[in-house]
């Protein structure tokens, strides 16, 4: 989807010329300024249903990014839960067997490691989707 937007808007940036009007290429291809209020040529083209499929591609596409990333942090709450165990077993007694330090540790890695190796899946989700792009700007 971020690909999608970052097409739109080279394409749109090369169609306005500095000032935001449309280029004389852009003109002569029929093309609308994406700037205006509307994407309609006349106001009986306004009701064709284009908004409505427009929204409900979005809301689709926000209830499968929420989706997956519910996924990914029920997932890396257990691979967190595996890893701070073997932690508690094999890491460092200066941080594990202090009564002060273990509990806010522990705390503070259940609360940070979920959502890092999460925002490195989606980084890495992204680089893979432009990796095998068919539609490469």
């Amino acid at each position: 989807m971020i690909e999608w937007a970052e097409r739109r808007l080279k394409r749109w940036k090369t169609q306005l010329s500095l000032d935001g009007e449309l280029s004389d290429e852009a003109l002569s291809k029929g093309v609308q300024n994406p700037m205006s209020k509307t994407d309609f040529t006349s106001e009986s083209e306004a009701g064709t249903g284009i908004e409505f499929a427009s929204l409900f591609s979005a809301s689709l596409y926000a209830i499968f990014v929420v989706a997956v990333s519910a996924l990914m942090l029920v997932l890396n709450a257990v691979l967190c839960l595996s890893a701070h165990t073997a932690i508690l077993l094999f890491g460092p007694e200066s941080i594990t067997q202090n009564p002060e330090i273990a509990p806010r540790a522990s705390q503070m890695f259940y609360f940070i490691a979920p959502v890092v190796l999460m925002v490195l899946e989606w980084n890495l989700l992204d680089r893979l989707f432009r990796l095998f792009d068919k539609d490469k700007v």
